[in-house]
């Protein structure tokens, strides 16, 4: 008998509403082949809504947003393309300007002059990275069990633990906390459950089967990609057991079949000192396709994507998930361990990295594609919150509600492996 996995969190309401899903099938024919250049004419106008209505500005201030945006991310590309001397970055709200920390005049000389705003810092992402590791290695050591995540916080050089409010973990606190760096908040265990929202082409519904023949899980389908020259699909590994699990465009027994995974970063009980990522690929068949497309869930259908770009706090996104819809956010900070619970709220062990946003999904939605305008920039992960209606435009500025896996992270897990578009 096969181990119950966290991913199965929420099956049973989950396969009532599939139902409701429209299988992949019945409109992929009206798509673009890949290849065939198809070029992209500003931005899907249910995401530009969706956007505008979280940050209450019209869609023209929307856009110009994005536009900045994307022009900010592809300086520091080519930056750093030039150099190692790049450590972190990070949009600031109140200018929608890009910091990137540098340790360099020249660096700094050469951001500014891309719009960049340079900064000298004393722990840049790699530091806070390496002493977030250190945390997890001195707790399991202690056998501090209450041990929730460790979020980076770039702009003011620390990283954040979260722990249990327990005399325990207070004791523990309070010795990490003499760490340079270290910043220590406590919260009440309820608080902290994220349970995966478990709920080809990105945003449509995909339904998971251990056996081909019944459905077990509901995700929502990635990103297209290429690997030694075959499609495959860049999606989360908490939707499946492991590998060899199957995946179809809705119930197995009336929809398209479209492969089997062949790669799964994620694992129950992984220690916070070697967090699972939460990565997966699914080897498509030749009949499924795969298109750089997503799912706009509006009349436009399906929209192109242009390219990929790392996730950056204070970057403006959106996610389309097969439950809810869009919803849009804001990233918040990278965090290098998160504390999973299952169903019954039991540790489930730890998962990262991951970023956070305030997006609003519901179980279904994992695995959804997370975009800056045409940009593909990750995967939802997992969510504190399961209450928002189609399309909604979550208001709630909380950086805390839901969890993304970066696209990067998924090709850097498996080399050899690239975006279709």
């Amino acid at each position: 008998m096969r181990k119950r996995h966290v991913a199965a969190v929420g099956i049973v309401s989950l396969l009532l509403a599939a139902t409701a899903l429209s299988p992949a099938h019945a409109i992929v024919d009206q798509l673009p082949q890949p290849g065939q250049g198809v070029r992209l004419l500003g931005y899907d106008k249910g995401m530009l809504e969706a956007l505008a209505k979280h940050r209450g500005v019209s869609v023209q201030a929307a856009a110009a947003r994005l536009d900045a945006q994307a022009g900010a991310v592809a300086a520091l590309e080519k930056l750093r393309a030039g150099t190692s001397d790049v450590d972190g970055s990070y949009f600031v709200e109140a200018d929608n300007k890009l910091r990137v920390n540098v340790s360099k005049q020249a660096t700094a000389d050469q951001a500014r002059a891309a719009g960049l705003v340079p900064r000298f810092v004393v722990r840049g992402e790699s530091d806070l990275n390496a002493l977030a590791h250190t945390v997890a290695v001195a707790a399991e050591s202690a056998r501090v069990m209450e041990l929730r995540e460790a979020t980076l916080d770039l702009p003011n050089q620390a990283v954040v633990v979260s722990l249990t409010a327990s005399s325990r973990a207070r004791s523990f606190g309070a010795r990490i906390a003499r760490m340079p760096g270290v910043e220590v908040r406590y919260t009440p265990v309820e608080l902290r459950k994220d349970v995966p929202a478990a709920t080809q082409i990105g945003g449509n519904g995909m339904e998971i089967s251990y056996d081909g023949v019944n459905g077990n899980a509901i995700c929502t389908q990635g990103f297209s990609g290429l690997r030694q020259g075959s499609l495959v699909m860049l999606t989360v590994g908490h939707c499946f057991y492991g590998t060899g699990d199957y995946a179809y465009s809705g119930p197995p027994s009336t929809s398209t079949y479209l492969g089997r995974v062949i790669g799964n970063g994620f694992r129950e009980m992984a220690p916070a000192s070697a967090p699972a990522p939460d990565v997966a690929l699914v080897q498509l068949t030749a009949s499924a396709g795969a298109y750089s497309s997503i799912n706009t869930h509006v009349a436009e259908g399906y929209r192109p994507m242009a390219s990929m770009a790392a996730p950056s706090t204070g970057m403006d996104v959106c996610k389309s998930g097969t439950r809810s819809g869009w919803s849009c956010g804001e990233v918040g900070q990278l965090k290098p361990f998160i504390e999973w619970f299952d169903a019954n709220g039991e540790s489930a062990g730890y998962a990262g990295p991951l970023w956070r946003a305030d997006m609003c999904v519901i179980g279904g939605d994992s695995g959804g594609v997370v975009v800056n305008g045409n940009f593909a920039i990750g995967m939802i992960s997992s969510s504190k919150t399961n209450n928002c209606p189609l399309n909604s435009a979550w208001t709630h500025r909380v950086y805390d509600q839901t969890s993304f896996t970066a696209l990067n992270k998924v090709l850097s897990s498996y080399p050899g492996t690239t975006t279709n578009f």
